[in-house]
Order: structure tokens, then sequence, then C-alpha cells
């Protein structure tokens, strides 16, 4: 048994005994980032979850959150009829139709098992497409039995059909996807707004 791994369970358990303090936040790692262009002032937002409650959850957090940087979102929901089913053409067309000058992703990161205890995660791909979503995000064993929910989240210019942001959200015990998505809105509309994607800073 290797010392991280050791030291991970050794952190479960003291956790689950209630002998150690934890505080759930939400922190931005792996961002890589393009130079940016003339500010989004129209962005659509697409949780990939096969839950619908929790794309409606996420939707209405980021778009709540861009309002304070001055980018009208639009609700993944309101283009796309079954996100779940949803194919590349279709998508495509649903934010041709909407107007959105960008499109912002984010799905449940499959991580390997350092950060889940006594599991075998297999890891992240690393990929994306157009096709279908991701299950539903916190009915996920990963979810359940994490420290560390992480996110991936991928901004794409629609103008120029090229990737410019990429980042992921880590939530320290993660919740409820309502308790939780607050937060990873605010990390990433944070970091875009400093980045310049946005009119503004909150």
């Amino acid at each position: 048994m290797t010392r991280g791994r050791i030291a991970s369970l050794a952190l479960a358990a003291l956790v689950a005994s209630g002998c150690m303090t934890v505080t759930k936040r939400t922190e931005l790692r792996d961002v890589w980032s393009a130079q940016p262009g003339p500010p989004f002032r129209k962005m659509a937002v697409v949780g990939m979850s096969s839950g619908a409650n929790e794309r409606r959850v996420f939707d209405q957090a980021m778009v709540k959150q861009l309002a304070t940087v001055g980018v009208e979102g639009i609700p993944g929901a309101s283009m796309i009829a079954d996100a779940s089913a949803a194919d590349g053409s279709g998508t495509m067309q649903a934010l041709n139709r909407s107007g959105a000058e960008a499109v912002l992703y984010v799905w449940l990161r499959r991580d390997d098992s350092r950060d889940v205890p006594g599991t075998h995660i297999q890891p992240s791909l690393g990929t994306w497409n157009w096709f279908g979503t991701d299950p539903e995000w916190y009915a996920s064993p990963q979810l359940q039995r994490l420290m560390i929910g992480k996110f991936e989240a991928r901004l794409y210019d629609l103008r120029s059909q090229k990737l410019v942001w990429t980042a992921v959200t880590a939530t320290f015990y993660p919740k409820t996807v309502d308790e939780d998505t607050p937060d990873v809105a605010a990390v990433i509309v944070a970091d875009l707004a400093k980045r310049g994607f946005t009119p503004r800073v909150p």
C-alpha cells in the first residue's frame, strides 16, 4: 500500500469518526486559456447530465452568475428538448438559432482512485464530444463516496468554433447539486471575467 493511499484512508477514518472538522469549499484547477477576443455578451450553458433536475439547477445557477458580469446566459434546456439524447447536429443548430456567441459545457470528471478511498475509478479519458450526456452526477457512486467532487468545464467560441478556456472545479466534501452548484458557477465565472471573456468583473 502506497504512502498516499494510507494517508487517504487515514483522512477518511478521521472524518467518519467525527475527530476532524471539515469545510466544504470549491476551487479551480488546471486552467487553460486562449487569448480572449471581444468579450462574450451572450453565452449558452449546458450541464452534461442525464438528470433533468441537475441540468435545470446547473443552468439556472450559471445564468444567474453570468448576469453579474454582464453576460446574457441561455440555459441549455431552452434550446435542447432532451439533452440526454441530443446529437451533434441538432445541438449545433439550436446554438446557432439562439444567437449565442459561446457555449459552456460542464460534466462530472471521471478521475482515478487517488481521491476515492476504498474504490477504483477508471482514469478520465479527458475527451469531449457533442453526443449524449454523462450519467446523473449526484447518483454516481463516485460523488457519493468522494472527498473531492470534480467537474470539467470547457468554453467554446461559436464564432471561431474553437476551444478558448478549460478548467476543472474541485469541490471538497460535495453535498447536493443544489448546495454545490452556486459555488461551482461562481469560481467558473470569476475566472472567465478575470481573463477578459466577459464585459466586466463581478
